[in-house]
């Protein structure tokens, strides 16, 4: 009986992973147009630009928690980062904003904003 719920639940567990990667690909495909349309802005998120790193030169892509901004002292945006290969002090580029000032208010300010880019963690 437990191996038949344990396989209905990850059975049921395919059909919004399947939605979650549909919606990620299309993400990833506007991305990529954005791109073509204008390869050297310095406008969006991290998640625009490293999208078509990883398309154009491969690579991995690593997930991490941004520490700013915090809503009830918690971590809860994921930060992309484009590493050229898993090895400790391979090439990696990362967006870091312009300006780091974050008010809960403007917490939308972390879909588009002005940044440049850092090829070191921080």
């Amino acid at each position: 009986m437990k191996r038949l719920l344990h396989a209905a639940l990850v059975l049921a567990a395919v059909v919004p992973w399947l939605f979650g990667c549909l919606l990620f690909g299309c993400a990833l495909l506007l991305t990529m147009a954005a791109h073509k349309l204008e390869p050297q802005a310095r406008w969006g998120n991290c998640w625009s630009f490293v999208g078509p790193r990883f398309v154009n030169r491969g690579g991995y892509v690593a997930i991490r928690l941004v520490s700013r901004p915090r809503i009830f002292n918690r971590k809860f945006i994921p930060h992309a980062i484009w590493l050229a290969s898993i090895l400790p002090g391979s090439e990696l580029e990362q967006t870091e904003p312009v300006h780091r000032i974050f008010r809960l208010r403007d917490v939308w300010q972390t879909l588009y904003f002005p940044f440049r880019v850092r090829k070191v963690e921080t």
